[in-house]
């Protein structure tokens, strides 16, 4: 190595002093998290050693979610808790199943726009096709194994600057809501947390897997004979019943 230049002692000092060191991370030895650094000293002599403490980048597929209801197009009756039950979604997360040795998992949000935009959704909306179902946007997240879902909500009575849907069919009720074939609005009231959780033995098959690279389409069914809604005063108290499942993409029909 050659330094052009009038300090040329300052150069030599510099050079001495001079280590380059490169970093090698990858799988070694059936290790997923190990990384080799290889350090070169221009005096001569070069020291290497692993360290299993680094993190590797990891791996990443695409969730394209939506939500629809189990009732069929053509089903003749309603269930008993009304014609619409209306629920404001601020978010929707999945949990991965930890793996030995690391931390326990992160919440991973899979509808990412609704941290900005909720959406409000009636769960008792039926839909011709599985094309017609309420698309709830896409999202990167780490590859892995996710057993458990969530389902966070925008409170009837949110904060001030809080987001909220652009479109709220409850009126001043809030932003969850039944909907009685009477056409009385009655806000749905929660427990003490604003999240509605799906556990594992109601994913198909206990859970879904994230390849790298790859795309799945989840749906999360909502499914209202499984479900209660109870009378609370004024308004209901609701304990829906939810399922996730993978599916296949929709297709554009060919005309």
């Amino acid at each position: 190595m050659r330094l052009h230049g009038t300090h040329t002692g300052a150069a030599k000092a510099f050079q001495a002093g001079l280590f380059a060191v490169t970093l090698f991370c990858g799988p070694l030895g059936g290790c997923d998290n190990s990384c080799v650094a290889i350090t070169v000293n221009p005096g001569g002599g070069i020291i290497s050693g692993t360290d299993s403490t680094c993190r590797v980048p990891k791996m990443t597929g695409n969730v394209r979610l939506s939500l629809n209801s189990s009732l069929a197009p053509d089903a003749a009756s309603e269930p008993p808790s009304g014609q619409h039950i209306f629920v404001s979604l601020r978010g929707v997360e999945a949990l991965a199943v930890p793996l030995a040795g690391e931390d326990s998992p992160e919440w991973q949000e899979m509808a990412p726009e609704l941290a900005t935009r909720p959406v409000q959704i009636d769960l008792l909306a039926r839909a011709g096709d599985s094309c017609g179902t309420s698309s709830l946007g896409d999202a990167t997240i780490p590859q892995g194994l996710y057993n458990q879902v969530r389902l966070r909500l925008v409170p009837n009575q949110p904060k001030r600057n809080e987001p909220v849907p652009d479109e709220n069919a409850c009126g001043p009720t809030g932003f969850n809501c039944v909907v009685a074939e009477d056409d009385m609005v009655r806000p749905i009231v929660w427990g003490e947390t604003l999240e509605l959780r799906v556990p594992a033995e109601r994913i198909e098959g206990g859970f879904f897997r994230v390849l790298p690279g790859a795309d799945i389409h989840l749906a999360i069914e909502f499914d209202p004979r499984s479900s209660m809604a109870v009378p609370a005063g004024d308004a209901v108290r609701l304990f829906p019943t939810f399922s996730v499942s993978q599916q296949v993409p929709c297709e554009p029909v060919q005309r």
